[in-house]
């Protein structure tokens, strides 16, 4: 990501991470989205902008989903 885009915003989301049932890490979801959530946390700081990552959404209420462990 190019900083020179981050010129004017207060605040950047990463959305669709998700906590690891066995290790309680957070991880990218889906998986491969890896090297794109290591550039958004490497972005390098401003005295204006705040990057937050969201945790959580659908599978975290569905009982079936693969984060809920047995």
């Amino acid at each position: 990501m190019d900083p020179a885009l981050m010129e004017g915003y207060a605040y950047l989301t990463y959305p669709f991470t998700s906590i690891d049932s066995k290790t309680i890490v957070i991880t990218p979801a889906p998986p491969e989205d890896e090297q794109k959530l290591r550039e958004f946390t490497g972005l390098p700081p401003t005295s204006n902008m705040q990057a937050w990552i969201t945790i959580g959404g659908f599978d975290f209420s569905d009982e079936k989903a693969r984060d809920r462990g047995p």
